[in-house]
C-alpha cells in the first residue's frame, strides 16, 4: 500500500503553515542630558519590579550575550558599555524618572531625571506582556532633552 494515498495506514504530512511576522525590535531618535548627547539606535525592554523598562542605547545591546543566564535583567542594562537612557514603567504607565547611564573612557556618570512632565512626555502605543511600543518627546529650557521612538519586544527575565 502506498502510504501517500490516504488509506488507513497513510502518513501524514505537515505542510508549514504561514506564520504572522514577528517586529523586528526598532528605536530610533536621540537625547541629552548631563551635557551629553547621543543617537538611539537600539532599544531592550526588560521585566524590572513593577513593570517593564525601556533601556535604549547608542550602541547595540548584545542580547544574545544577555540571554544565556536564562534572563534579561536590570544587571544586563548595567553591564552595558554604551550611552544609555532607561524609561520606566510602573503598572503599565511611565514612572515620572528616567534613568541613565554614560560612559566615556574609564569613567561613567548615572543617575536620573525625576520631573513631573516626563510621565506625560511618553505615550505608549502598546504595553502588553510581549510588546512595548511608544515614543517620548520631552525638553527642558537648559537644553536638556529626550526625543525618541521604540518598539521592542519584551525580555524574558526579572529584577
Amino acid at each position: 500500500m502506498n502510504l501517500l494515498s490516504g488509506g488507513a495506514g497513510a502518513l501524514l504530512l505537515a505542510l508549514p503553515f504561514a506564520q504572522p511576522a514577528i517586529a523586528a525590535d526598532a528605536a530610533s531618535g536621540s537625547a541629552k542630558l548631563e551635557g551629553i548627547g547621543f543617537d538611539v539606535v537600539d532599544a531592550l525592554v526588560f521585566p524590572n519590579h513593577d513593570g517593564p523598562a525601556i533601556a535604549l542605547s547608542d550602541t547595540a545591546f548584545d542580547k544574545e550575550e544577555m540571554r544565556k543566564d536564562g534572563k534579561v535583567d536590570n544587571f544586563d542594562r548595567m553591564r552595558h558599555k554604551g550611552q544609555l537612557i532607561t524609561i520606566n514603567l510602573s503598572d503599565g504607565n511611565p514612572t515620572m524618572c528616567v534613568d541613565y547611564a554614560f560612559h566615556k573612557d574609564e569613567s561613567s556618570t548615572s543617575g536620573s531625571v525625576c520631573e513631573t512632565g516626563v510621565a506625560d512626555a511618553v505615550k505608549l502605543r502598546e504595553s502588553s506582556a510581549t510588546r512595548v511600543r511608544g515614543a517620548m518627546k520631552w525638553s527642558k529650557d537648559s537644553g536638556e532633552s529626550i526625543d525618541v521612538s521604540f518598539d521592542a519586544s519584551v525580555e524574558a527575565g526579572g529584577s
